[in-house]
C-alpha cells in the first residue's frame, strides 16, 4: 500500500477507533453526568452538556489528526510498503463513513434552515418592535412560533397567533429570551451538536441532546428575566399563555431555536417563577484545569513517542515484530531523528507546565480571594402591602423583600397581620427600620407591630388610642413617633417594648413624621395644619413650628442639615420650601407644563416629595398625570428640569441609600441618573406591587447594618 493511502488508512482507523472508545464511555458515564449536573447553573450546563456531547468527536480528531498522523509522518518511512490488517480497513471504512454522515448532516440542516428563513422572509410582514437588534418578521403559522432562524444572519419570526394573545410586557420578555440565544450561538451549538460523529446508542444521545437544549433554554430564560423580577413573571406568564396556542400533536419546525417546542413546560415555568439555588464554577479554575491537562498530554506525547508508534506499528501490521525487533526493517537516521525530538522538548514542556501552574494559582487567587477575605454587603428593599390604602390587588398583605443587589428579585413575603372573616384588611400606614437594633417596624390605621431583621419574627404587635398612622424611629433605634389616626396628638413609644412614653398634642391632624438625623427634633406634620411643628425628643414638648404654609401640609421632606424643608399642601401641583432654622416659608414653586386634575387618593394634586441622597435633585408626585416631576435642588429656589411618566398616579416617592434608584409608589423602579424605568416590583403570584410603605436594610452577613427610610430625605452632610 502506498504510503499516502496508509496514512489515510491509520488516521481513519484512529479516528474511528477513538469515536468509539469515547462514546462507550459517554454513554456509560451519562446517567450520572446528568444527574451531577443538574444542581448547576443553565450556563454551565449548556457549556458541560455540549463539551461532553462533542468528546467523541474532539477525542476522535485529536487521536487521529494529533497524535496517530503526526507519528506516522515523523517515523514512518516515506518508501514503506506494507500489508494493512483487516481490522484497520474496517475501522478506516467506519472512519470514513462517520466523516461522510458529519458532512450530510450538517449540509442537511444548513439547507433546511436556509430554505425555512427564505420561506418565512417571503411570506412574513416585517414589523419594528422595542429595541431588538435583529430583523423581526410576524407569520402567520399554525403553531405559535417565536424563534431565530440562520447563524450568520439570524432573523426573529413570530407567529400572528404569539403577537395577538401576549401583553407588550410579555413580548418583550419574549424578545429578550431570544436574543439571549443569538447571544450565545445556540444555533451554531445547535449545528456543531447535530453533525459531531458519535456512535452513541439512541437513548444516551437524545437524552443528552435533549438535556443540552433543556439548558440552552433555560440560561435563556435566566438572561431575559435577569432584567427584572417583572420580566421573569411575564417570560412565565408567556411561556404559558404560549403552550395553549399549540396545536395538539404538534412541534415547532426544525431548525428554529423555538421559545417553546410544544413540549411540556411545567418545570421551566417552576425555575421562573421560584428560581432554585445552583452551584457555579469559577472561570480561572476551569481555565487552568485545561491548560494544565493539555501540558501533561503533550509532555506524555513527546516522551513516549517512539512506544507510541511502535504499537501503532503492531496495530498496522499485526504479523510483523516491532522497529526493535527487526534490525534490518530500522532506519538507520530513526535513532537520531528520535532524540532530537525528545531530548529538547520534554524540558521546554516542564518550564511551560511550571509556568502555567504558577498562573493558574495567581488566578485561583485573585479569582477567590475578594468573597472569602470578607463577607460582602447586600440591599434589600422591605415593601409593606397593602401599601395603597387596603387594596390587596396590590401586592396583597405582609411585607415583601426584593434583593436590590438582584435586579430588584422578590425574595420573600414576612407574614403579617391575619384579616378575620368578613372584616375588611387594614390600611398599612407606614414602615421604619433600625439596623442598630436589627427591628422592623410596620403602623396599620390601628396598630404597631415590630419584626426581627434578622429572623423575620414578630416580637410585639399593639393597639394604641386614636388609631396610628406614618411612624419615625430615633437614630438610635430606641424611640418609635407614631400619630394617631389623623388625630389629635403623637405617641412617644419604647421601640423595644412597644410601650408608651409620652402623648404629643398638637391637634393638628396628625399624619406624617420625621425623625431628625441627629436625634434632636421630630417633625410632625398634621393633615388639618398650616404649620409644620418640631418636637424635642428628649421633653416631648413641641418646642416651634415653620409656617404657616399656602395650605395644609401633606408630605414633606427635610435635607440633612436640617435648614430646609420642602412641604406639599392641599391644592397645590407643586410645594412649598420653609426654613427650619427660623420658622419662614421662604418660596412656593409650582409645576408648568402640566394641569391639576383628579386623583385617584389622598385629595391633593402634588402627594409625595423627596431629595435624592445628595441633595442635587428634589422628585415631586403629580398624581393626575400619572408622572414624577424633577427639580434642580442645588438652586433656590428648585428649577423644573424633567418628568417621568409612570403607570399609575403615584402618592410617595423616596430613594436608596446610595441614590441610585428611585422607588415611585407605582412600584417601578427608576434609574436616578438616567431617569429610565429599569424594573418593576411584582410579587410571587406576578402582580403588580404598588406602596407608599418602602424602606431599604443593608446586610453583612446576617447583621443589619444600615437602613433608609420611608422618606426621601436629604444625607448630604458638610
Amino acid at each position: 500500500m502506498t504510503y499516502p493511502l496508509l496514512a489515510a488508512v491509520v488516521t481513519l482507523g484512529a479516528f474511528a477507533l477513538a469515536i468509539l472508545t469515547a462514546s462507550s464511555i459517554v454513554t456509560v458515564l451519562c446517567g450520572p453526568i446528568l444527574r451531577r449536573l443538574s444542581g448547576y447553573a443553565p450556563s454551565i450546563r449548556t457549556r458541560a452538556l455540549g463539551a461532553i456531547r462533542l468528546s467523541p468527536a474532539l477525542a476522535g480528531l485529536v487521536v487521529s489528526a494529533g497524535i496517530v498522523l503526526p507519528l506516522f509522518t515523523w517515523f514512518e518511512p516515506r518508501d514503506t510498503r506494507e500489508t494493512i490488517a483487516r481490522t484497520l480497513i474496517v475501522l478506516a471504512a467506519i472512519g470514513g463513513g462517520l466523516i461522510a454522515w458529519s458532512a450530510g448532516e450538517a449540509a442537511a440542516a444548513w439547507r433546511g434552515t436556509a430554505k425555512l428563513r427564505r420561506r418565512w422572509t417571503r411570506e412574513g410582514r416585517p414589523i419594528e418592535v422595542g429595541e431588538t437588534r435583529l430583523p423581526v418578521f410576524a407569520v402567520d403559522e399554525a403553531f405559535p412560533i417565536v424563534g431565530v432562524v440562520g447563524i450568520r444572519r439570524p432573523a426573529l419570526f413570530v407567529a400572528e397567533r404569539v403577537l395577538t394573545a401576549c401583553t407588550p410586557g410579555e413580548i418583550a420578555a419574549i424578545f429578550a429570551h431570544e436574543h439571549a440565544h443569538v447571544a450565545a450561538r445556540d444555533n451554531l451549538w445547535r449545528l456543531v451538536l447535530r453533525a459531531a460523529p458519535a456512535l452513541l446508542p439512541r437513548a444516551a444521545g437524545a437524552g443528552m441532546d435533549r438535556a443540552w437544549d433543556d439548558a440552552a433554554e433555560q440560561a435563556a430564560d435566566r438572561a431575559a428575566s435577569a432584567r427584572s423580577t417583572a420580566a421573569r413573571f411575564d417570560l412565565a406568564s408567556a411561556l404559558i399563555r404560549i403552550s395553549r396556542l399549540v396545536p395538539e400533536r404538534a412541534c415547532a419546525p426544525a431548525g428554529v431555536s423555538a421559545f417553546h417546542d410544544g413540549g411540556p413546560i411545567e418545570s421551566r415555568v417552576r425555575r421562573l417563577l421560584e428560581p432554585p439555588a445552583e452551584r457555579t464554577v469559577a472561570a480561572p479554575f476551569l481555565a487552568v484545569s485545561a491548560l494544565t491537562a493539555a501540558a501533561v498530554v503533550v509532555i506524555a506525547l513527546a516522551r513516549l513517542a517512539p512506544t507510541l508508534h511502535d504499537a501503532i506499528e503492531s496495530i498496522v501490521s499485526p504479523g510483523r515484530g516491532t522497529r526493535d525487533e527487526r534490525p534490518g526493517t530500522r532506519d538507520p537516521g530513526r535513532e537520531t531523528r528520535d532524540q532530537g525530538l525528545i531530548r529538547p522538548t520534554i524540558p521546554r514542556m516542564c518550564r511551560w507546565l511550571r509556568r502555567v501552574a504558577c498562573l493558574g494559582a495567581l488566578a485561583l487567587t485573585a479569582g477567590s480571594a475578594g468573597p472569602a477575605a470578607a463577607p460582602g454587603e447586600h440591599h434589600y428593599l422591605y415593601v409593606a402591602v397593602p401599601g395603597i390604602r387596603n387594596y390587596v390587588e396590590y401586592g396583597g398583605i405582609g411585607v415583601l423583600v426584593y434583593d436590590m443587589d438582584q435586579g430588584h428579585r422578590f425574595v420573600r413575603r414576612i407574614p403579617t397581620f391575619d384579616v378575620p372573616a368578613g372584616e375588611q384588611p387594614e390600611d398599612v400606614k407606614g414602615i421604619a427600620a433600625s439596623a442598630r437594633t436589627g427591628r422592623l417596624y410596620v403602623t396599620t390605621i390601628k396598630r404597631v407591630a415590630a419584626f426581627d431583621l434578622a429572623t423575620d419574627r414578630l416580637i410585639w404587635n399593639r393597639t394604641y388610642e386614636g388609631g396610628c398612622d406614618r411612624l419615625a424611629i430615633s437614630p438610635d433605634g430606641r424611640i418609635l413617633y407614631v400619630p394617631s389616626l389623623e388625630g389629635p396628638h403623637w405617641h412617644a413609644i419604647d421601640a423595644m417594648s412597644g410601650d408608651v412614653i409620652a402623648k404629643i398634642v398638637t391637634n393638628s391632624g396628625a399624619h406624617n413624621t420625621i425623625y431628625g438625623a441627629d436625634g434632636a427634633h421630630v417633625y410632625l406634620a398634621g393633615l388639618h395644619s398650616r404649620t409644620l411643628s418640631i418636637a424635642d425628643p428628649r421633653t416631648h414638648k413641641v418646642l416651634s413650628g415653620v409656617g404657616p404654609f399656602g395650605n395644609s401640609v401633606r408630605p414633606f421632606t427635610v435635607n440633612a442639615k436640617e435648614t430646609l424643608c420642602f412641604v406639599n399642601v392641599n391644592d397645590l401641583l407643586g410645594f412649598e420650601v420653609g426654613d427650619l432654622k427660623t420658622g419662614k416659608m421662604l418660596h412656593r414653586v409650582e409645576v408648568t407644563g402640566y394641569q391639576k386634575g383628579p386623583v385617584k387618593r389622598h385629595g391633593c394634586p402634588s402627594h409625595g416629595v423627596g431629595l435624592t441622597p445628595d441633595e442635587k435633585e428634589l422628585w415631586l408626585s403629580d398624581g393626575a398625570n400619572s408622572r414624577m416631576h424633577i427639580f434642580d435642588a442645588t438652586v433656590m429656589p428648585p428649577r423644573q428640569t424633567g418628568s417621568i411618566a409612570l403607570r399609575d398616579q403615584p402618592g410617595w416617592v423616596t430613594f436608596s441609600l446610595d441614590g441610585r434608584y428611585g422607588y415611585p409608589s407605582t412600584g417601578e423602579i427608576v434609574d436616578t441618573k438616567t431617569k429610565r424605568i429599569v424594573a418593576t416590583l411584582a410579587d410571587e403570584q406576578g402582580r403588580a406591587v404598588q406602596s407608599e410603605k418602602v424602606v431599604e436594610v443593608v446586610f453583612a452577613g446576617d447583621k443589619a447594618v444600615r437602613n433608609g427610610d420611608q422618606f426621601g430625605v436629604g444625607r448630604r452632610h458638610p
